[in-house]
């Protein structure tokens, strides 16, 4: 009846043979050590039989004994499950003689079986071979079909649920074709070497760059149909404490030493549904290096030689700070320009972002970004190590880039309502912005200084040694507003055209070279003294006590060295023409003289009378380590001080070192 046998010991019962049919009545016996009992008919004893047996028990092992007894096609579908433990219930096998010479001489063979599963049972399915322990709930099995219901197990701390049906569709019995349909629940689900062994190849490629960490929930859909793509739906829930650490190897490169880097993502949230093979993201946040990481929406697609395409959809980043930690793990040129952000203080990125990488060992992974916006407050970047732009308010918007490691490629829009440089605030800054080729720039800069218009453009080399050059100028700058960020009471007041060019490179004043000039018009340039102010009477100009209404400056800078020619005062009563040095410390060295009224020619009488009474006038401000307000301090004197009386050379105290010169010829 069957190319198969199970043997049966100590076998005690009835067997009951009337004429054509034999009657099974209660026949008991062991089966692995556990009751065993069937009943049934069978007529037509011989090749042509038919059997219907019905068996019971309580504890039926499933084993090969059990497997050699259920038909071919039927094993074919238990085997897949791997099932283990026991089984109590019913079974009922029906046999009916093969039709026509050609048919299978064991003719059909039919069961059905209702079987509860005992406690400590077991199966690891092939299409997902994660083992599930202390399995129990209704198994259905017929001839065509096998269900599934209320299946519950565990696996350590895992809580494992199930139900589902495979039904046979077609094949043979050696090969049947299968219709799949299963869904599954699993709580606390831990990211451990046996969840890693049951993943998909990819997936398992994978899993060393990812290193997760912690549990999660799960809810799986598995359908599998002849003709059709396997359908694979998975949805993971990480839970409290869940983090991945995203690793990757960098190749050593010239100025790179490489090696392999860790981005810890830690608590991470969200909703990740693994669909026929790309994994859709929804609502994920994380914790990256202390700041704030949430997206709306993403997908990956990892295939089985690693290669992947990540792609994130609204990305923001609060509170990030670009320090020493990420600093450390990033390629020299992104170093290079995360170390200017750095000033202590943190901003906020959004924006889309892709991560690719095409799975060989030696390539670089790639990052592109888009639609990108950076939100600055208060933050700092530095130019260069005595010039920075400061307390910057605003953002840049429209970015878009892209890095593999070694090249750094970034475009945008800068738009800040505020930043201060070289201790003064400009206002409404805008500018495109362009970091490529290792060199960020800002060639169209525009906006508003003490009032006038700012206009220039600025460019760095994002190298250990960087380069740097700048060309700014600014019309119509209210010089009473600049006053106001002096310390004391300052009154001069005046209108400021001004234009500086520089270059150097490093963090060395000497090597700056460059050059600018810079005029003020209708100014208030300090206050005559009474007995001076008889001078405009005497030239019949209108009566006011003002010094000079007017000043014009030239410099060169060469090796750090600033040269003033010519400096030029202008008033009513006379004017000052001159030349003057300043050195990389700061200090200036001027050398002045005295002209009558505006007329550019010395008059010796004249200067000579106003040689002693011109320290009452002329005061040059210490300056600071910033080319613009020098200039407009060059080019400016402060209020009266206390008249100074010349001596004899013999008799005047020696000044102090490093001090500032002026004199008057």
């Amino acid at each position: 009846m069957s190319t198969s046998s199970t043997p049966l010991d100590h076998v005690h019962g009835r067997l009951l043979w009337e004429g054509d049919r034999i009657l099974v009545e209660d026949m008991q016996t062991l089966v692995g050590g556990q009751p065993l009992s069937a009943s049934g008919t069978i007529d037509h004893p011989g090749p042509r039989a038919i059997v219907r047996l019905e068996f019971r028990g309580t504890a039926l092992p499933i084993d090969k004994a059990l497997f050699d007894a259920m038909p071919v096609d039927v094993r074919k579908v238990v085997d897949e499950f791997k099932p283990t433990g026991t089984v109590r219930g019913t079974a009922t096998l029906r046999r009916t003689p093969p039709e026509g010479p050609a048919a299978n001489s064991r003719g059909k063979v039919e069961l059905d079986a209702y079987l509860d599963l005992n406690e400590r049972c077991g199966i690891k399915w092939k299409g997902m071979p994660y083992p599930v322990n202390n399995l129990t709930g209704r198994l259905e099995i017929h001839p065509d079909l096998w269900e599934f219901k209320n299946m519950r197990g565990d696996n350590g701390q895992a809580v494992i649920t199930g139900s589902g049906r495979v039904q046979k569709v077609g094949g043979s019995a050696a090969k049947p074709a299968l219709k799949v349909d299963l869904r599954l629940n699993a709580i606390k689900l831990p990211f451990d070497d046996q969840l890693k062994d049951a993943l998909p190849p990819a997936w398992k490629k994978t899993w060393p760059i990812l290193k997760p960490t912690g549990s999660s929930d799960v809810n799986a859909t598995i359908k599998v149909e002849p003709g059709a793509p396997d359908s694979y739906v998975l949805e993971i829930v990480p839970r409290a404490a869940t983090s991945v650490t995203l690793t990757y190897t960098r190749a050593p490169r010239p100025g790179d030493s490489g090696g392999t880097f860790e981005l810890p993502m830690d608590h991470v949230t969200g909703r990740f549904v693994f669909m026929n093979g790309p994994v859709f993201m929804h609502d994920v946040g994380f914790r990256f290096f202390g700041a704030s990481v949430q997206f709306a929406k993403g997908w990956v697609k990892v295939e089985d030689t690693g290669k992947f395409d990540l792609r994130v959809g609204d990305l923001w980043v609060k509170d990030i700070r670009l320090d020493q930690r990420l600093q450390k793990i990033m390629p020299p040129v992104m170093a290079q320009f995360a170390q200017r952000l750095d000033d202590g203080r943190t901003f906020t990125l959004k924006g889309d972002m892709q991560l690719t990488w095409n799975g060989l060992a030696d390539s670089p992974a790639r990052c592109d970004w888009g639609r990108a916006l950076v939100v600055f407050n208060d933050n700092a970047v530095q130019i260069q190590p005595n010039l920075s732009l400061k307390n910057i308010q605003g953002q840049l918007d429209h970015v878009h880039g892209w890095t593999d490691g070694e090249t750094f490629d970034v475009h945008g829009a800068l738009n800040l309502a505020s930043v201060s440089l070289l201790g003064q605030q400009i206002t409404r800054l805008e500018s495109p912005i362009d970091v490529d080729h290792g060199e960020a720039r800002l060639d169209n800069l525009r906006g508003r200084l003490l009032g006038g218009a700012l206009e220039g453009k600025l460019s760095i080399t994002l190298t250990t040694t960087p380069r740097y050059s700048a060309s700014l100028s600014v019309q119509r700058a209210d010089l009473q507003e600049y006053a106001r960020t002096l310390p004391g009471r300052q009154t001069f007041r005046g209108l400021v055209d001004a234009r500086l060019d520089l270059a150097g490179f490093g963090g060395d004043p000497r090597t700056l070279s460059g050059g600018g000039e810079a005029h003020v018009v209708n100014g208030d340039l300090g206050e005559l003294p009474v007995y001076l102010q008889l001078l405009k009477v005497l030239t019949l100009s209108r009566a006011t006590k003002t010094a000079f209404d007017s000043a014009d400056v030239a410099l060169t800078i060469r090796n750090g060295k600033t040269y003033l020619e010519p400096i030029q005062f202008t008033g009513d009563a006379f004017s000052l023409h001159g030349r003057g040095t300043m050195d990389v410390q700061g200090e200036l060295d001027l050398r002045l003289r005295v002209l009558y009224g505006r007329d550019r020619v010395h008059l010796r009488l004249v200067s000579d009378a106003l040689r002693e009474a011109s320290g009452q006038f002329l005061v040059v401000p210490r300056p600071r380590h910033a080319v613009l307000p020098q200039v407009l301090s060059q080019s400016t004197p402060r209020s009266v001080r206390r008249p100074q009386v010349d001596r004899p050379a013999s008799r005047r105290p020696r000044p102090p070192a490093a001090a500032r010169r002026t004199e008057i010829m």
